[in-house]
């Protein structure tokens, strides 16, 4: 059993229902803890999986976690078995570490799907269902889930133009045009035109995070002011020979690979102090995701869109009307949620 120690109880429990699944089905499957295809080292584990990972997974974001993870995996000792690998996944705590312990999980997740020569890595079934038995529930669940959405900076409209007053060329545009139509930043480098009305096109299709959209800008005097539909073509095609994306085929669609890698090329920039800073009231650092934050809330409040519904926010953003309700507005004050609704009213 090797990976097993005789002084954990633990240990020998799990080891004794190995030799109780054994007899009954009256063969071993495999190695103990679990039925390994061709892997003999965690080395060799890591490097199988990382390889099916980058086939099934197109964006280099989306399997970064997973990535770190297999480095560490790979430096494992002992034999390659499911009982290890819980165990390195139980090492991150569900109610102190929810986020550390969630990437664990997902790795988990791609390890068990993982094939090599077209056969199973390691089954890793009783894993998974032991990390979704300890998940939390009820109010534990609720209290993670809102320090997870809680949003820390929502910069006034009066902090926002000061602040975009102070850049200019593309710094400016780019900036600009995520906090007048409340794009998530990555979105600036695929956005397709600003149309007659001043309305931006989000593309879909791969390209961003969801589905085709519009959306308006707020407020709209910020279209003019910092020449975003002037100098659409100029800045977005100075923002993309800046920091490149970079592409791949997938099943016939054209995939961005680095979307989240370029959108923190630029957070670094301004975290370099390359580009200025905008604090907000409580000295908290506006990083480019709360213009997003904000326009949320300029939605609801602006004179400008007193007509429309949360359903058309939550359009205009690219997201579901739950998200934008329990992310967005609930960070909103209750003082401007009680002007705005009064306005609607009259």
């Amino acid at each position: 059993s090797q990976g097993y120690r005789r002084d954990s109880d633990e240990d020998v429990e799990g080891l004794t229902e190995l030799c109780l699944r054994a007899s009954a089905a009256g063969a071993w499957s495999g190695s103990a803890g679990g039925s390994v295809a061709e892997v003999k080292t965690w080395e060799e584990l890591a490097q199988v999986v990382l390889i099916d990972l980058r086939k099934r997974v197109a964006r280099e974001g989306s399997r970064k976690n997973t990535e770190g993870h297999l480095k560490q995996i790979a430096k494992l000792k002992g034999q390659v078995t499911e009982h290890a690998l819980e165990r390195w996944a139980f090492d991150r705590d569900p109610i102190t570490q929810p986020s550390a312990f969630r990437n664990r999980q997902e790795t988990i997740s791609h390890i068990h799907r993982a094939k090599h020569n077209g056969r199973q890595v390691i089954d890793l079934t009783k894993t998974i269902s032991k990390l979704k038995a300890a998940k939390p529930t009820g109010a534990v669940k609720k209290e993670q889930e809102r320090r997870t959405e809680e949003i820390k900076s929502t910069p006034t409209d009066r902090q926002m133009q000061k602040y975009l007053d102070k850049l200019d060329g593309m710094e400016q545009w780019t900036l600009a045009i995520i906090a007048t139509y409340g794009l998530r930043p990555s979105e600036a480098w695929h956005v397709e035109a600003i149309d007659e009305d001043g309305w931006l096109i989000i593309p879909g299709e791969g390209l961003t995070k969801t589905g085709r959209h519009i959306a308006p800008p707020l407020p709209s005097a910020w279209v003019e002011r910092y020449q975003l539909k002037k100098n659409f073509e100029r800045f977005q095609q100075e923002l993309n020979a800046r920091w490149k994306i970079r592409w791949e085929d997938r099943d016939g669609l054209r995939v961005p690979l680095n979307n989240s890698q370029v959108s923190n090329s630029l957070y670094k920039k301004i975290e370099q102090e390359n580009i200025p800073r905008l604090y907000d009231d409580k000295f908290e650092w506006c990083r480019p995701y709360d213009f997003r934050h904000s326009y949320a809330i300029r939605c609801f409040t602006s004179e400008e869109t007193r007509a429309d519904s949360s359903e058309d926010f939550a359009r205009w953003m690219g997201h579901g009307l739950d998200v934008h309700e329990r992310v967005y507005l609930r960070f909103m004050s209750k003082t401007r949620e009680d002007e705005a609704l009064k306005a609607k009213r009259a």
